[in-house]
């Protein structure tokens, strides 16, 4: 060590000293802030309100028209538009699919999903990581405008080969409401 850092070093304890004794150490409660909850149920369901998420990042789905009544079929080259995945899954209604979604195998990925809606093709980013695990459980995307969420049912898929079936529901939220795609199969490829 150089002649001329070393009275800097043995002040250093001192100064850091000076810091801590200085220091206000009552916690400061924000203006705004609630006041402290008076039971512990109080708390933890204070606490699972904040956490709840909500659609869009934080913010709720600013489209302004209501979901269709009716979803159009995705091209065939929507697939294209997931980019590299490892497997993916489509959601089929009425005979046509409408919804498709894919994912990475890696958990630490979130997937990605084509639907048209307002007449064009929408690529839709995942809103958990999780890779493919969450897309074959029934993901969520969302755009801003819109979030759509697949719901499939419980229980064991129909099996062929190295395709899963479960029967499903679809749900699209925008500002303007919410509507649910009933009775519609979610079947994946891995």
């Amino acid at each position: 060590m150089t002649p001329a850092i070393r009275p800097y070093v043995r002040l250093a304890p001192i100064a850091a000293l000076g810091l801590v004794s200085g220091c206000q150490c009552t916690p400061k409660q924000e203006a705004d802030a609630p006041p402290p909850a008076k039971t512990a149920e109080q708390f933890s369901a204070s606490i699972k309100r904040a956490e709840m998420p909500t659609p869009g990042n934080g913010a709720a789905p600013t489209g302004t028209a209501l979901p269709p009544a009716e979803l159009a079929a995705v091209p065939t080259s929507a697939a294209m538009m997931l980019g590299k995945v490892d497997g993916g899954c489509q959601f089929a209604q009425g005979g046509k699919v409408v919804f498709i979604a894919g994912a990475p195998a890696s958990t630490d990925d979130k997937g990605k999903a084509v639907l048209v809606l307002d007449g064009r093709e929408r690529v839709m980013p995942g809103a958990d990581l999780g890779g493919m695990q969450v897309i074959e459980s029934g993901p969520t995307v969302r755009d801003g405008e819109y979030s759509v969420e697949v719901l499939r049912k419980p229980g064991l898929p129909q099996v062929t080969g190295r395709i899963k079936r479960w029967g499903a529901d679809l749900v699209i939220t925008s500002g303007a409401g919410e509507r649910r795609y009933p009775n519609g199969t979610w079947t994946c490829q891995s």
